[in-house]
């Protein structure tokens, strides 16, 4: 995957991502653009334009309820093994949700937004 032309970016920055196998919490640096969120191990890695982590495509995002991004619910935390996280938020794939954990509610808010402008802006 190659990385991203700096022009494209929405939205950059810290957020923690639980991993898909072991659901350990990982501290990755997100970059959105009007295609993707890619992800990185840290901010260094994205700005000498290593390849990223991962990507989640806008064309891969299963939209629920007129919704692309999620509140995690309550009810969820313990199951999903989440106790001590807060501003949790989610984006559903076909075979993967992908949950992350911003710093503060206004920083999730903020999150939530972008990526949904952003993924209008790809149909």
């Amino acid at each position: 995957v190659q990385p991203f032309k700096r022009e494209h970016i929405e939205k950059e920055g810290k957020l923690e991502k639980q991993g898909n196998f072991f659901k350990t919490w990982h501290k990755r640096y997100f970059v959105l653009t009007n295609h993707n969120l890619s992800y990185y191990e840290s901010k260094k890695k994205f700005r000498s334009n290593h390849a990223p982590f991962g990507v989640i495509s806008f064309k891969d995002i299963l939209v629920e309820g007129g919704q692309v991004v999620h509140d995690v619910p309550d009810i969820m935390v313990n199951v999903l093994q989440l106790k001590g996280k807060s501003n949790l938020f989610c984006i559903h794939i076909s075979n993967r949700t992908y949950i992350m954990s911003a710093v503060s509610k206004d920083e999730k808010a903020d999150w939530q937004r972008a990526i949904t402008k952003a993924y209008g802006h790809d149909k």
